[in-house]
């Protein structure tokens, strides 16, 4: 059972859903959105690129801040 003001919630099929796992199906529906598009406008280079960048999206995205190489 989840705590109180958690944000993660149980999907249906029993596994755990939250931001990460939004923020995950959101950019992978954005990818897959800009490769559709580039295949009807033509641009067969720029849909393979969006595929390719699809398939490299981790199964966890970690949402922790990370100190910037440039400062």
């Amino acid at each position: 059972m989840d705590m109180p003001g958690s944000n993660r919630t149980r999907s249906r099929s029993g596994g755990e859903t939250g931001p990460q796992a939004a923020d995950r199906s959101a950019l992978l529906l954005m990818l897959s959105y800009v490769e559709a598009e580039c295949r009807r406008l033509g641009a067969d280079a720029a849909a393979h690129h969006a595929a390719m960048a699809a398939a490299l999206v981790p199964d966890r995205i970690d949402t922790a801040r990370r100190p910037s190489p440039l400062n």
